[in-house]
């Protein structure tokens, strides 16, 4: 219940992962994730986003998508 952002909001780690498959399958990423002001990746260990957007940059063809995808995102970054 709640869709894909109350799934997020529940953990935010599924966004950076969405942003990861996005990339690497060419997928769009719809209007609703788009419109999130905040996913909470600020409430995550830093470590656990780093890892997932290593993984991002790192295991496929088109790096450049991932950081397009995230810098197009409401993704905040970890600020400590």
């Amino acid at each position: 219940p709640g869709g894909a952002s109350a799934s997020i909001r529940e953990d935010p780690l599924r966004f950076l992962r969405c942003l990861r498959f996005a990339a690497r399958f060419g997928f769009e990423l719809h209007e609703e994730l788009l419109a999130l002001e905040d996913v909470g990746l600020g409430r995550m260990p830093p470590g656990r986003a780093l890892n997932e957007v290593k993984k991002g940059l790192l295991l496929h063809n088109r790096p450049s998508r991932c950081l397009e995808l995230l810098g197009a995102s409401p993704a905040e970054p970890h600020r400590a």
